[in-house]
């Protein structure tokens, strides 16, 4: 939110692998009411928190959780959450009975405490600092069997969590993931040994644009990055995977032929809303867990375009 203005007065594409704040996706899109920027220069690699919160509401539902309670930053992150979950979990018939937000290390566990101590089936914990989440983990630790179950959001998925050796056995949660389809968690594995442990994949597709991008403004003496991207992640014909090698020399080749693709990143379909721009029309989720100190991919969930997740 501190950088994006300056990239749109400079006219210069602002790759975000997971900005997913609803709060700055709306801020920045090009067709909101009364935004003043009207060219698309911010391109989250994600779709907003709310498909998220409906995943996260998903696996809870799943679990038979008629009462949950929610434990957020009470900032721009957690935003998304401690607006939206209260509203779909009615939508789900599920009771809330608890919402506590925290201003950070130095107070989650007196909120942590509050919240799990709240009589529910279920706490959503939104993290995005391995202290704060750790902190948490350390009073369902001291719970023992009263603590109810807990699914974390994407920022509590790190590889910093098995650094916690015992007190991570079990954990949970929801995460925006590569769309297991495009086969980058496979070749991720094959040469690392485990699976992504966060936004491999984002990243890597933002690296991926940016690297285009510039490739056609050094080839044609275009100064336009964005609108090369806005072209790129707009076709609807000829589906295209292009994270590997081969799907990059074919990019550049239907490029040159000016023939419209469907790009298929490493995370998944590379295909903004046409009418704001700003954050992918789809993302997937991984139902994740530590277990034997590993991290595993329980199941995948993924969103249809229309702010709703269901389970594939």
């Amino acid at each position: 939110d501190l950088t994006a203005p300056a990239f749109a007065d400079a006219n210069k594409p602002l790759i975000v692998p997971c900005g997913s704040s609803e709060e700055i996706i709306r801020k920045y899109s090009v067709g909101t009411a009364g935004v003043q920027y009207k060219k698309p220069f911010l391109w989250s690699l994600s779709e907003t928190d709310i498909s998220q919160c409906e995943a996260l509401l998903a696996k809870a539902w799943e679990g038979n959780a008629k009462t949950i309670g929610l434990l957020t930053p009470d900032d721009v992150y957690g935003k998304t959450f401690f607006e939206w979950i209260p509203f779909l979990s009615t939508e789900l018939q599920m009771e809330m009975q608890s919402c506590e937000q925290y201003k950070g290390v130095e107070d989650v566990r007196e909120k942590a405490t509050v919240a799990l101590n709240s009589h529910v089936d279920c706490v959503i914990c939104v993290t995005d600092d391995p202290q704060v989440t750790q902190q948490v983990l350390e009073v369902r630790q001291q719970m023992g069997s009263k603590a109810p179950r807990i699914l974390f959001s994407h920022g509590a998925l790190s590889s910093k969590l098995l650094e916690l050796g015992n007190l991570s056995e079990g954990v949970e949660g929801v995460a925006q993931y590569a769309d297991p389809s495009t086969g980058f968690q496979i070749a991720y594995e094959g040469k690392f040994g485990m699976m992504p442990a966060g936004i491999e994949a984002q990243l890597y597709d933002a690296v991926l644009l940016a690297g285009f991008a510039a490739y056609v403004q050094d080839m044609t003496g275009t100064n336009n990055a964005n609108e090369i991207i806005r072209q790129i992640t707009s076709g609807e014909s000829t589906s295209l995977r292009v994270w590997n090698e081969l799907g990059i020399r074919s990019l550049i080749y239907f490029w040159w032929l000016n023939q419209s693709i469907e790009l298929i990143g490493a995370s998944g379909l590379l295909q903004f809303d046409k009418e704001a721009y700003t954050s992918l029309i789809r993302s997937a989720y991984v139902h994740w867990m530590v277990y034997d100190q590993r991290l595993i991919s329980i199941d995948y969930l993924s969103s249809d375009g229309a702010n709703r997740t269901e389970a594939t």
